[in-house]
């Protein structure tokens, strides 16, 4: 994992996690002008990054050239059985 995943998936996220990430992105938002619609779809976006962040599947794949295919797509894609049910990290250093 280039990045430090805390899950596999986004469905293993507690409720509580997801829910206060939501409301960081909305306090960070609350100085706009925008309509609240416009402000949902901006926060499910930064959702979306978050998951991308914090899921081991949904980060990108950093050996891929093009920077796009994250790391389930991947794993899709070389056999259709792959499944990532758990990972432990190790980090070198502090």
């Amino acid at each position: 994992a280039a990045m430090h995943p805390q899950y596999v998936r986004r469905n293993e996220i507690p409720a509580n996690v997801m829910e206060k990430e939501r409301e960081i992105q909305l306090a960070q938002l609350a100085t706009t002008k925008k309509p609240p619609e416009i402000l949902e779809k901006i926060v499910t976006g930064k959702m979306e990054k978050f998951y991308g962040d914090v899921c081991l599947d949904e980060q990108v794949y950093v050996r891929d050239p093009e920077g796009k295919q994250n790391v389930g797509t991947f794993l899709q894609q070389m056999d259709a059985g792959i499944r990532v049910e758990q990972f432990v990290r190790y980090q070198v250093g502090g």
